[in-house]
């Protein structure tokens, strides 16, 4: 795909980030066409792009909209990460004292300050960075290109649903983890992870509430 439709659906992904668009909001090309100055082909290509990460829905005839995920799919990949992870925990305890190690404890302390400072947890994004680095302990390419796809997906289905405020902080989940590595006890460490991701269900809602009513270029714009 083109660099230029690369840009269209980072321009769509981060209005349906914002909640500028919802699931179910219709995504006609003409309209995206209009909206980006890009050709109708560069607005497919986009579509399509982004239908792949699982974030927008083909209707046959009907042409495209944000897509509706159903509830039990976003568990379902919270599961697979939840396996994936687990499985790295394993190898995690032999990289104690490396570089992987250092950023790791730097990322876990970084988010406990940012916290404090905003007063509630960081943004997806970089909570979604500490799980990525967990698995570069695999050192496995393949292992960890699937696991990043999944981290990104489930880092947009939490900018969508997640609740704007929390009573269960987060923040702290990935340095307890790191504490019961350091420990020796693995599967106190394979259980707070499953509990964090847990958690981190209990704070979406499957109900979502648009920021504004928008046109589909101002929401674009």
């Amino acid at each position: 795909m083109s660099g230029r439709s690369h840009q269209v659906a980072k321009i769509i992904r981060d209005a349906i980030v914002a909640r500028r668009l919802v699931p179910g909001d219709k995504l006609p090309e003409r309209e995206i066409v209009e909206a980006t100055g890009v050709s109708r082909v560069v607005a497919r290509q986009a579509l399509i792009r982004l239908s792949e990460e699982g974030l927008v829905a083909w209707h046959e005839n009907r042409g495209a909209s944000v897509a509706r995920p159903d509830f039990g799919e976003i568990v379902a990949l919270f599961d697979a990460l939840t396996v994936i992870e687990q499985g790295a925990l394993d190898k995690l305890h032999s990289v104690i004292g490396s570089e992987l190690w250092h950023r790791l404890r730097r990322h876990a302390t970084a988010e406990i300050s940012m916290s404090c400072d905003l007063g509630h947890d960081p943004e997806p994004d970089t909570t979604a960075n500490f799980h990525i680095m967990l698995v570069n302990a695999v050192r496995n390419r393949f292992i960890m290109d699937f696991h990043e796809n999944l981290v990104r997906r489930a880092t947009v289905f939490s900018s969508i649903f997640r609740l704007e405020s929390t009573s269960t902080p987060l923040s702290h989940d990935h340095a307890k983890i790191l504490d019961a590595i350091e420990e020796g006890d693995l599967p106190k460490a394979k259980d707070l992870l499953e509990k964090h991701y847990t958690a981190v269900l209990r704070s979406y809602s499957e109900k979502v509430e648009r920021s504004t009513t928008l046109s589909i270029r101002e929401a674009l714009s």
